[in-house]
Parts: structure tokens; sequence; C-alpha cells
């Protein structure tokens, strides 16, 4: 599992992951995080977000994954990004969002042979960065993204201020929750491009089984 803010490095690291397992002659596997037909987390499933029952929905696309999936399984996004991103967006109590964590712990305890979080220590430089990479079009389709999310408007999270408080507290959700993991995660922080294959080479010598 590889996780972390938009344009921490997570894509960057699953793949190079991916690649490095893939030349060693394991079977490994990875989906890019956005995609439509994500096998754990597809469109159809991420657009049922603000429904109820989204969280048990998210167990069941785990399970159902788990099962029918064998080999090393590298995942980036899915279990923080595209399921408590969204419980928290939507301004799901936290007690409920950590209810859930809880049960998808217990789910992939089995197969998680190691957690990788892409931490950044300050948001807002963070930010400025990735929109002079990605650019103005990028920016302000995630900035309205944010500025719309019901935490955000209960906040009054508006702007490129608004847009790195959510990242901000977000993270910081995410941080709480790894804190009670049973399997310790690996965390680093404010990783450059450049360094981002090591870190992967890095993360899989760590890990359990891999």
């Amino acid at each position: 599992m590889i996780k972390g803010v938009p344009g921490a490095g997570k894509t960057t690291v699953a793949q190079q992951l991916s690649f490095d397992l893939i030349a060693r002659g394991r079977p490994a596997r990875w989906w890019l995080e956005e995609a439509k037909d994500h096998p754990v987390m597809p469109a159809s499933l991420r657009k049922t977000s603000a429904l109820s029952g989204f969280e048990q929905r998210c167990i069941d696309a785990w399970t159902s994954f788990l099962t029918r999936e064998a080999g090393d399984l590298i995942v980036e996004g899915a279990a923080f990004q595209n399921a408590v991103r969204f419980m928290f967006a939507q301004g799901r109590p936290e007690a409920s969002i950590h209810a859930y964590w809880r049960q998808w712990e217990a789910l992939t305890a089995a197969r998680l042979a190691g957690f990788l979080f892409i931490a950044v220590n300050d948001v807002p430089r963070h930010y400025e960065g990735v929109f002079r990479r990605r650019g103005g079009e990028w920016a302000s389709k995630l900035i309205a993204y944010v500025e719309n999310t019901p935490v955000a408007l209960a906040h009054g999270w508006r702007g490129k201020e608004g847009f790195a408080a959510f990242w901000s507290a977000y993270q910081s959700l995410c941080v709480s929750l790894m804190d009670r993991m049973s399997v310790s995660p690996t965390i680093q922080s404010d990783l450059a491009y450049e360094d981002l294959p090591a870190a992967a080479r890095s993360f899989a010598t760590q890990s359990r089984r891999i």
C-alpha cells in the first residue's frame, strides 16, 4: 500500500516498485489510482461516496479484490485517497472513519506486506510547487473540487489557502489512523522527485514477504 496527498509521489513510487519486482521475476501488478476500471475503487464506486452505505461498499470491494487477486499487489491511493478521503470530504464523523479503518485493517492484515505513507511537512509550500509543475488547469480543477465538498463548505475553505487547509486536515486524519495500525507503516517525508525510485527500492527491502 502506497499513500499520500496528491503530488507527493505515490504513482512514481508504485510504478518503480512494480518495475523492480517484475525485474526480479515476481508477478507484481499495479493499478493507477484514478483508473476508471480500478479493481477496488472504480469510478462507479467513487461516485457513490455521498450516499449512505459507502463504507460497507468499500469493504465489499476490498473483500472481492483480495479473494480473486494473487501475487504481489501494488495499490496506491485506494485505502486512503479513494475511500477515507471521500468520507472526510463528505464530513463523515471521525469516529465512523476510524471504525471503517479498523474493518479495513482486519480485512487486509493477512495480505499486507508493507504500508508506505509519503508525508508532506509544509502543505501550502508543497502545493505551490505542484501547481507550478502541473499547471493552472490542474490547479483550478482540484481547487474547485475541494471548495464544493461539504467539509470545505462547513469550514469556509476557499482558494489556494482553503485547498491547503483541506489536504492538511486530511493528512492529519491519515496519520491518526496509522497510529493504531498493527503493521507499522513506513513514513517518508518531503521526497524530492529524484529520490522517489530509491524510496521504492527501500520500501521493497523493508516490507515483509517482498
